[in-house]
């Protein structure tokens, strides 16, 4: 189930990703500039999803960090210690869900400020 949801993210990662930078182009050609508060405040918002969703139990035995991209996994051992599967990817996939967040909050705002000004 972990593989075919970070697939799924990844996939919806890249589409935020070349949504945002087709609309950047596309609203950096108008001449408004635009209040920097809607963008602070999506930023914070951003951080705060990304804090939610740090930590999530996929069963009562095992704890996952990271979401969308998996981080890393607690599984709840017989003696009562967790045990840890901990990589090279750990950091980024944390990166990538912090990106991940901030693109998707920040989305719509990028376009609306492009249809906005489009007329």
């Amino acid at each position: 189930m972990l593989n075919w949801l970070n697939l799924t993210a990844l996939m919806v990662f890249i589409a935020l990703i070349s949504a945002t930078i087709w609309f950047r182009l596309k609203a950096k050609a108008q001449t408004p500039k635009p209040s920097r508060i809607p963008g602070i405040v999506l930023a914070l918002l951003s951080m705060c999803a990304w804090a939610l969703t740090f930590q999530w139990y996929l069963d009562s035995s095992t704890r996952v960090f990271g979401f969308p991209f998996t981080a890393a996994i607690f599984k709840l051992q017989h003696n009562g210690l967790w045990a840890d599967f901990v990589g090279a990817i750990t950091i980024p996939a944390m990166v990538a869900n912090l990106v991940f967040w901030v693109l998707l909050l920040r989305l719509p705002l990028t376009w609306y400020r492009y249809s906005r000004n489009r007329d």
